[in-house]
């Protein structure tokens, strides 16, 4: 079955293409590739001082205490973990 998006004019009689009732959904598809990865400074933001490693921090990041405002830089240990 073929669907027209233009009008058709039949015996000087416009007929106008109506959408029908909306079929089933069908299956999800496969998931999307991942987005791209910020090469500059992250800034992270809770309640309180920072805590003692954030997972995916980097040198350079900040975190930004909610409650009083401070901006913590982070800094990596020894074995390379974030630290506050």
């Amino acid at each position: 079955m073929s669907r027209r998006a233009d009008p058709l004019v039949v015996d000087q009689v416009m007929l106008v293409p109506t959408a029908g009732p909306m079929g089933p959904i069908g299956p999800a598809g496969p998931p999307g590739e991942p987005g791209p990865v910020s090469g500059g400074p992250v800034q992270w933001h809770g309640q309180g001082a920072p805590p003692e490693y954030i997972e995916g921090a980097k040198p350079g990041d900040t975190w930004l205490d909610v409650l009083t405002g401070t901006i913590y830089e982070l800094e990596a240990d020894a074995d390379g973990r974030m630290i506050r």
